[in-house]
């Protein structure tokens, strides 16, 4: 049986695999995030950060023995490693805290809008050139963040630009994950945050410590586990496929998402929240549909 389901599995396409990859990495960020805010209601944020960093780790831990941990954690960009998971860690505690704080189908909407920052920085960082089309997308999508924030006076909630700022911060890390990716590996890269955000982690998880219920603990064990199992999910989906060409099918997670809130938490998405995400979703579509052909004509170059 289990023979004949690897054999399946490999006489598939790799575009198929991929998208396969895909879809199951979405559905398990959307369970991470579910549980992170089922957490979050009961444990500081720093806490949940941690034992989220440290259970992942704990969960790639006999893979880094195995290969070898002088292999997996050699490199010549050490303060790159360093600021990558400053970053990511930072990123982190801001989703986390948003998650626990306001609807995740929200969350997860603005998350969408990252396109948008990394090609604002990449104008203004790596002077790349940017298009009247772009511009005019990227000003789209921010009329989508707009809709959702609601920012009029008693209805705003000052917790959606901890939203937005884990947005601008996953952007960049996503930007110096993919300078890294030059050089390192994915998983020696995946196993240098883990580690450091471990570290980063630990003063603030004790300074707030709470002692978790049994059920906070078995919160933080499967958001570590299940974080972990995503982003390798995520990293097998993009070793085969082309990114521009899977970016659209991220979108489902706004109906894991949704659905996980509706049933869990009972946030169903108000009007605001639908076309907000509409419109994201449609304006980073085209900016990546853009920039996925931009890509592919220079690479054929």
């Amino acid at each position: 049986m289990h023979s004949k389901i690897i054999k399946n599995w490999h006489g598939l396409s790799r575009i198929t695999q991929s998208i396969l990859w895909n879809l199951v990495s979405g559905l398990l960020f959307s369970i991470m995030s579910t549980m992170v805010k089922y957490t979050g209601q009961t444990l500081p944020t720093a806490q949940i950060v941690f034992g989220r960093s440290l259970f992942g780790l704990l969960a790639i831990a006999p893979f880094i023995f195995y290969v070898g941990a002088t292999k997996v954690f050699a490199t010549d960009r050490w303060r790159l490693q360093i600021i990558r998971s400053l970053i990511g860690v930072s990123a982190m505690s801001c989703t986390f805290y948003a998650l626990a704080t306001l609807p995740i189908v929200d969350v997860t909407a603005i998350n969408f809008s990252k396109p948008i920052f990394i090609l604002i920085l990449a104008a203004i960082f790596l002077r790349e050139r940017v298009n009247a089309l772009q511009w005019i997308l990227t000003i789209i999508g921010f009329i989508g963040i707009l809709i959702i924030l609601r920012p009029i006076p008693g209805v705003f909630d000052p917790n959606y630009l901890i939203a937005v700022l884990a947005a601008i911060l996953v952007s960049v890390a996503i930007t110096l994950v993919k300078e890294l990716t030059e050089s390192e590996s994915p998983f020696s890269v995946l196993a240098w945050f883990s580690m450091l955000s471990t570290i980063f982690s630990l003063p603030f998880a004790i300074y707030y410590w709470q002692a978790p219920t049994n059920m906070d603990w078995i919160g933080l064990i499967a958001t570590g586990v299940i974080g972990i199992l995503a982003q390798f999910c995520v990293i097998r989906s993009y070793a085969l496929a082309p990114a521009s060409y899977l970016a659209p099918l991220g979108y489902i997670n706004i109906l894991y998402t949704g659905t996980f809130g509706a049933i869990v938490f009972g946030h169903v998405p108000d009007i605001s929240s639908v076309i907000g995400a509409a419109i994201i979703m449609a304006s980073t579509f085209y900016l990546m549909r853009k920039n996925g052909k931009k890509s592919a004509m220079s690479d054929n170059a």
